[in-house]
């Protein structure tokens, strides 16, 4: 009797422990392998997401990245008088960017169609020389800028302002305010003995500015 009701004991523990098993295996899946297949479906769809948003960021950062390049080359031309010769590997390794994208900012903003001639220099490394176009009017201007000496007096700044305005190659409200710009009362702050010199580069590059 007793070895029959520990039999009994036996079997109904192994029952409860099949049915508890069998219990665990409902709860979490119906297939372990369809489990782990979900699960990477689920991965490959987060990762699909993902690398939209990171293309979608990519996008706007490259956006970012054309006009900052855009820019600089434009502050070149008018520090150059219209003039700008660059490398593009240089350009790229300034801002961490490939080469390729320099080249599409020239090829796409710095174009004919926008007043600009592209020239590259054979065997140069690379090197491209932009040139903005300009008129009579602003050719004038850049050649009456670079040949202001290395000081100037504010009454030949002054006549000066009055030929450009004269010869209209200068407004009237132009003329002023680079007249104001290098004035004594302007340069009150830099020392007597050099003023002109300060006073012949401000005229100068607010010509270049002008012009350009």
């Amino acid at each position: 009797m007793r070895k029959q009701k520990k039999n009994r004991d036996f079997m109904n523990i192994i029952k409860l422990r099949a049915e508890i098993r069998s219990e665990k295996v409902k709860n979490f899946s119906c297939n372990p392998l369809e489990e782990v297949y979900n699960r990477s479906i689920k991965g490959q769809r987060k990762s699909k997401s993902e690398k939209r948003e990171w293309r979608r960021k990519k996008e706007m950062d490259g956006m970012k990245m054309s006009d900052m390049i855009a820019d600089f080359i434009g502050e070149m031309l008018s520090d150059g008088g219209g003039v700008a010769e660059l490398q593009r590997r240089q350009v790229a390794d300034r801002f961490s960017c490939v080469p390729s994208q320099v080249n599409y900012v020239i090829e796409t903003r710095f174009t004919p169609e926008n007043g600009y001639l592209v020239e590259s220099r054979r065997g140069g490394g690379g090197y491209i020389r932009i040139v903005r176009m300009m008129d009579d009017k602003q050719r004038t201007l850049v050649e009456a800028a670079r040949g202001i000496g290395g000081r100037l007096t504010q009454n030949s700044a002054a006549k000066l302002a009055r030929t450009f305005v004269s010869a209209g190659l200068l407004t009237a409200r132009e003329g002023n305010l680079l007249l104001s710009a290098c004035s004594d009362g302007a340069l009150a702050e830099v020392p007597q003995e050099y003023r002109d010199i300060i006073r012949a580069s401000v005229f100068r590059c607010g010509i270049l500015g002008i012009a350009t």
